[in-house]
């Protein structure tokens, strides 16, 4: 089947200057197949390098017959913000993957994320948000303490699960002083963690075989979450070989029902859009979504990709689904 579309790859070079990324840049390695796999998928696509004369080199292509695949993240060379290339695509009056402009600068803030969830009706665990040191008399143990303006779990160490209420000042205290902002106090679900990735929108969310993550074997409440180390610092992170997964979740099928439902409910609630995903822990039979995210990482080979490799769905495929999705959007002509 021939399309009548192109798909441009935006993304962008990132130099990173937090201190507390020692992370080597690898925007380019996670595009560069992305191009030849939805060529496989029947696609045209290309990459586009978002230098400063971006706004030049857009005006060049039909908004009719194109869609732009947005991978960039970063704001002025901090890794941990969203890119403002949406901002601009959407001024332009250009078609791009993924959720708006407002929707993914609002996810930087905890706050929003969290009143996002409840007005969803999504069950999420308690919380707080403490800009200014004062605790209000949270008195639930144990909690989780992390910054409300990060994420990529920025901030979030073994530390960041404290038990008494002089741990819990101590760790606002840590998180006000590093990272310039308020601290998300937040009821501490112990238990294994499940990644929903999901595809589609409005009523058509299709949800890959769920991830799980299995802190069973892992000795010391503390280190029951997947921080900063985990992720960014895995080869010297102990913890990590204590961690089970599973994929699919062994789960009933009554609770992957449950689990499935809260994902669907998270997504929507906060506006993702073409894909996501969302992180979930259970307590008591009760799914508690802890996160989404509205610009899950779907590079070749990482997660999102062997979920649903799991499910039986390629990586062109994958791709795919998510730019037909977008195509949606494209404006019609006459």
């Amino acid at each position: 089947m021939t399309y009548p579309f192109e798909v441009v790859i935006v993304h962008r070079v990132l130099h990173y200057i937090d201190p507390l990324n020692n992370q080597p840049d690898n925007s380019l390695q996670t595009v560069v197949g992305m191009p030849k796999a939805l060529k496989k998928a029947g696609i045209k696509a290309s990459l586009l390098l978002v230098e400063s004369d971006i706004e030049e080199r857009l005006k060049a292509y039909d908004p009719a017959t194109t869609i732009f695949f947005n991978t960039c993240e970063g704001e002025d060379d901090n890794p941990n913000w969203y890119d403002p290339i949406t901002s601009l695509l959407e001024r332009l009056g250009l078609t791009c993957t993924g959720a708006r402009d407002e929707i993914l600068q609002g996810s930087q803030d905890k706050r929003i994320m969290k009143e996002q969830l409840i007005r969803g009706g999504v069950s999420t665990p308690d919380y707080e948000i403490c800009a200014d040191g004062k605790l209000n008399g949270w008195g639930r143990f144990p909690a989780l303490v992390k910054p409300a303006n990060q994420h990529g779990s920025f901030g979030i160490t073994r530390t960041s699960v404290v038990d008494s209420y002089a741990d819990l000042k101590r760790q606002v205290e840590e998180v006000l002083d590093t990272w310039k902002g308020p601290a998300l106090i937040e009821d501490f679900i112990d238990g294994a963690e499940y990644r929903a990735y999901m595809v589609g929108n409005g009523d058509q969310i299709e949800i890959m075989p769920l991830y799980a993550t299995i802190y069973d074997s892992v000795p010391d409440h503390h280190d029951r979450l997947f921080g900063f180390d985990n992720k960014w610092k895995a080869e010297a992170c102990e913890v990590n070989e204590l961690l089970h997964y599973e994929l699919p979740a062994k789960l009933s099928p009554e609770m992957q029902t449950r689990i499935e439902r809260e994902a669907k409910a998270a997504y929507r609630a906060v506006e993702a859009r073409d894909w996501g995903a969302c992180d979930i822990r259970v307590r008591d039979g009760v799914p508690y979504v802890l996160d989404a995210n509205q610009n899950a990482d779907i590079s070749e080979g990482y997660s999102f990709a062997t979920a649903a490799a799991a499910g039986g769905i390629t990586y062109p495929e994958l791709l795919k689904k998510v730019v037909l999705h977008a195509a949606e959007r494209l404006p019609v002509t006459v």
